[in-house]
């Protein structure tokens, strides 16, 4: 009968603690830090920019004679593919006052100090064919990668002609061309 006590008081024990939860309390108590750094990515290398000069006479002292008074924009291909295209414009905006380019002489702020001048663009070797004038970029010049002669694939020659008149001041006439080189990936 004492076996059957002992069997009875181990099934009760074993039922309650299967039925009751049980709390566990502790005294002392510890964390645990997680970290976990990512890594940069490699820097990549820098990328290989198409290289290419182009060529604008910083000046031109002009003669008075059209045949005479011109310049040539050219260029050296450096590694350029084919798809691009590099385009040289006039920025009209800064060059042409009111439409028109002016030389001035002193501040240009009259009529005699001031002498309008007519470029006109073509072909190199050739006659130019376009005056062009405006507040908008004008195309003076294309470049493509399978042209390997130095000059412009589409025009490239900038002519001028100085409409002086005899109440024009004597002495130096100088104005400023601004231009936009553009390499475009087509």
């Amino acid at each position: 009968m004492k076996i059957k006590i002992i069997v009875l008081s181990l099934v009760v024990v074993l039922v309650l603690a299967c039925a009751v939860p049980l709390a566990v309390q502790a005294n002392n108590t510890a964390s645990m830090e997680v970290s976990f750094t990512v890594p940069e990515p490699p820097p990549l290398p820098p990328p290989t920019a198409p290289n290419f000069i182009i060529n604008i006479p910083a000046s031109i002292a002009l003669t008075g004679v059209r045949d005479d008074d011109f310049v040539d924009i050219t260029w050296v291909n450096g590694n350029l593919v084919e798809g691009d295209v590099v385009s040289v414009y006039i920025d009209g905006a800064q060059t042409f006052t009111d439409g028109v380019f002016y030389l001035r002489h002193g501040d240009g702020n009259t009529p005699a100090q001031r002498i309008s001048c007519i470029i006109m663009r073509g072909a190199t070797g050739y006659p130019p064919t376009d005056t062009i004038q405006g507040t908008e970029k004008i195309l003076v010049a294309e470049f493509y990668p399978g042209h390997m002669i130095e000059t412009a694939s589409m025009y490239g020659r900038l002519t001028f002609i100085p409409a002086h008149t005899y109440q024009n001041i004597p002495g130096i006439y100088t104005g400023t061309l601004h231009f936009i080189i553009e390499l475009v990936k087509y």
